[in-house]
């Protein structure tokens, strides 16, 4: 047997045990029914989202670091490294480590409040996007967008001026195949996404996509997904704050002839990222709800 300490796993997070569910990581060859260390992990409760890579990496750890060191310090020990690891935004994805750095968001967002768009604010939403891209929509795609997906098509208004300055308007996809899995899928499609330039760098583009991605999480959607130009490294970046990933290249897809990228995020990979995010937004006092 080992030893573990409840002060250990409390430095870091709460930590419960529930029934045993052993059974998936069996199925995978990647613990043992006689295994004590991995036993024990096997038994942590699913951590929300990441549950299943939390139990995989404790019981790799216990597995590799048992070999080589005693074993009264392998459980607790994977624990408070896996714990790190989310406290700074580090997933395991598909073996992968993806660093989705909380730090890296930063709102300025005085006098700026963010909600659901309405009839009223269509022609403001395509002035902003007149002058911020060149993708130029018809007046009849906005009013169709806003009637079949209300829930999930936002603007950022400056209060003091009551105008809009900033759009996400978003569509779910349906039965759709996933980039991510063999299977079908709802996905959510960041459709489009503008903000003034006068208002830029003050994190208003990410609050709309934090916005954005919690309800269509909300509404069922398990991937996101968006086109950006190859030649659009600022947007890029934002996406890959996201975690986003780009996972195919579209020759030509706009209509000056520039390739696209499509660029996706499981829902796995984020969904704990949006809600503390979205949860900061709302101590902001920036959404109407």
């Amino acid at each position: 047997m080992f030893w573990f300490s409840w002060y250990s796993l409390s430095l870091f997070t709460p930590i419960v045990f529930t029934t045993p569910s052993s059974v998936s990581l069996l199925s995978l060859g990647i613990i043992d029914d006689g295994d004590d260390e991995s036993f024990l992990a096997s038994v942590l409760v699913e951590n929300s989202s990441l549950g299943f890579s939390r139990n995989i990496f404790i019981s790799l750890t216990c597995r590799f670091v048992s070999n080589i060191s005693s074993s009264s310090i392998v459980f607790p020990l994977s624990i408070c490294v896996y714990n790190l690891l989310i406290r700074f935004k580090i997933s395991l994805w598909g073996g992968v480590l993806v660093a989705l750095d909380i730090r890296g968001f930063r709102f300025s967002l005085d006098g700026i409040s963010i909600r659901r768009c309405g009839i009223e604010d269509i022609g403001g939403v395509i002035g902003v996007n007149r002058r911020t891209l060149p993708e130029n929509y018809s007046t009849s795609l906005f009013l169709a967008m806003l009637r079949r997906f209300r829930d999930i098509f936002f603007v950022a208004v400056d209060i003091s001026q009551d105008s809009i300055i900033g759009y996400c308007m978003n569509k779910l996809e349906y039965n759709t195949k996933s980039f991510f899995a063999a299977k079908k899928v709802t996905k959510g499609h960041v459709f489009s996404i503008g903000v003034l330039h006068e208002y830029r760098r003050r994190g208003i583009a990410s609050a709309l996509m934090v916005v954005s991605l919690k309800h269509m999480f909300m509404l069922g959607a398990s991937e996101i997904f968006l086109e950006v130009r190859v030649s659009n490294t600022p947007a890029q970046n934002l996406y890959n704050k996201f975690g986003f990933e780009v996972v195919m290249r579209v020759p030509r897809y706009y209509a000056d002839g520039e390739d696209a990228y499509v660029m996706a995020v499981p829902r796995e990979r984020i969904e704990s990222l949006i809600d503390e995010l979205y949860l900061r937004l709302r101590e902001l006092g920036v959404l109407e709800e």
